[in-house]
């Protein structure tokens, strides 16, 4: 699943997730915005005794996938 992101100015200028993160805002000064939120499906037993790390993690792997996990990983261990 590829997550496309568009501007808050310019619903044409759109990107990718990995673009929109290098990127920080878009060409036209607007802030990127997804285009559709994709379904996400979260263990919230897990959650509820989870540290905010771990949550953030959790989260940020299931809108952005798996091949983001090793980065995010290396994020969280930072974080502690």
């Amino acid at each position: 699943m590829t997550l496309v992101y568009q501007s808050t100015r310019d619903e044409k200028n759109t990107v990718t997730a990995s673009q929109a993160i290098l990127q920080g805002l878009a060409t036209d000064g607007g802030l990127f915005t997804p285009v559709s939120y994709p379904q996400v499906e979260l263990d919230f037993d897990t959650l509820k005794d989870a540290s905010y790390q771990e949550v953030a993690k959790l989260v940020f792997v299931s809108l952005f996938g798996r091949l983001y996990s090793r980065r995010v990983g290396l994020l969280y261990f930072s974080c502690l």
